[in-house]
């Protein structure tokens, strides 16, 4: 095949491309095979709320702007278990029961120079709701990520709550991805 000098160019080109994807790819295959997983599970225990602002619109959605919940998280590893902080927005539609809710969230554990921010997706339903996060850490957990899925609710008995007296509890399990170059 006889190149001009606009296909000598284009295929210099995608040889370039060629070798930059494969030493990519060579760079995030080496450092996949340094990555730890840490699972953990938690309970997330509700110390408090502020309202949100809330309006019905007239197809019955209810939709719920700037709500604030503060939770203690208590997990089976120190690097979860701390004071947690979010906000949320969402959505219900009040003739099915079904609808979302998108808190984002920043938990601080306890004796950590850092904090983990997650965003979670929760689907409401009739029965409850259902739960699942991904997030990244700051500070000491910069380069670290993390994903949970809720697992449960419980109602839980007075005293047993270590931030107040809110009867709510989840029960959350999930997983810290430590990369051997965070930290």
């Amino acid at each position: 095949m006889i190149r001009t000098g606009r296909s000598r160019y284009v295929a210099a080109l995608m040889a370039a491309a060629m070798g930059v994807a494969a030493a990519f790819s060579s760079s995030l295959n080496a450092s996949a095979s340094s990555v730890t997983t840490v699972p953990f599970t938690a309970v997330f225990y509700g110390c408090g709320s502020v309202d949100p602002t809330v309006n019905v619109s007239g197809d019955k959605i209810l939709h719920f702007r700037d709500a604030v919940n503060f939770n203690y998280w208590v997990a089976s590893t120190p690097l979860m278990t701390g004071p947690e902080f979010n906000t949320v927005n969402g959505n219900i539609n009040l003739d099915t029961g079904f609808g979302v809710a998108h808190p984002h969230e920043v938990l601080t554990p306890v004796g950590y120079d850092g904090t983990w921010e997650f965003s979670v997706r929760i689907k409401v339903t009739p029965d409850g709701l259902l739960a699942d996060a991904v997030g990244h850490g700051t500070g000491v957990f910069r380069g670290m990520l993390l994903k949970w899925t809720q697992t449960g609710s419980m109602e839980i008995g007075p005293g047993e709550n270590p931030c107040g007296d809110l009867p709510f509890a989840a029960t959350i399990a999930g997983e810290i991805q430590m990369p051997a170059s965070a930290g």
